[in-house]
């Protein structure tokens, strides 16, 4: 995870602020089922085991562009957002 911030004059009355975040979530899971059958002709057992692996990242990205003066006052704002999710099973 990280994030960055910046703050930039392009003039005196005008700035751009920049704000950058990333996300990178990675799990593993792990577990196990065990079922036993008493049958008359002999038991049967089943074992299961299971592995899952989960990833996600995202990526969030904001422009600002603000001009405030006293005769007037301007914002534009521009966001990005992405969104990747791997899913895997073991």
């Amino acid at each position: 995870m990280g994030t960055w911030n910046q703050l930039i004059r392009i003039k005196k009355d005008i700035e751009l602020r920049v704000n950058v975040d990333y996300l990178n979530d990675y799990q593993q899971h792990q577990g196990d089922t065990h079922i036993e059958y008493f049958l008359p002709t002999g038991n049967l057992v089943l074992n299961e085991l299971k592995r899952n692996n989960y990833q996600r990242e995202t990526l969030k990205t904001k422009f600002t562009l603000q001009q405030n003066t006293q005769k007037n006052y301007f914002q534009n704002i521009l966001e990005f957002k992405g969104i990747g999710t791997a899913i895997m099973d073991i």
